[in-house]
């Protein structure tokens, strides 16, 4: 194994850690948080950890190794997460919830 296949090993177990990890806490959060769906926080801002998933699909692309796969599949389950999110009103900004009237959660923007 090179230095860059070391890079790309280390970088897929890297992103697929902290999508997993992104990914249990918004679970752990809408799931306390109900009926509450609204935070302080944005949480459109999480998009900037999918971006970190970019390199998985380069990396399964080179047919890097089983990482990539595994770091590819976490991605893919946090945008998905993310989308559900905001389409169903689970978890959103506080003033973007405002904007949208208040809806409860579990109902469509």
């Amino acid at each position: 194994m090179n230095s860059t296949q070391h890079f790309l090993s280390f970088y897929l177990r890297t992103v697929g850690l902290i999508n997993a990890c992104t990914f249990i806490g918004l679970i752990w959060m809408i799931v306390s948080r109900l009926p509450v769906n609204h935070v302080g926080f944005n949480p459109s801002w999480l998009w900037l950890v999918v971006l970190l998933g970019v390199g998985c699909w380069f990396a399964v692309w080179m047919n890097c190794e089983r990482w990539a796969l595994t770091a590819a599949a976490s991605w893919t389950l946090l945008c998905l997460l993310l989308l559900i999110m905001n389409y169903y009103n689970l978890l959103v900004q506080y003033d973007e919830w405002l904007n949208r009237g208040m809806p409860d959660a579990w109902t469509i923007k």
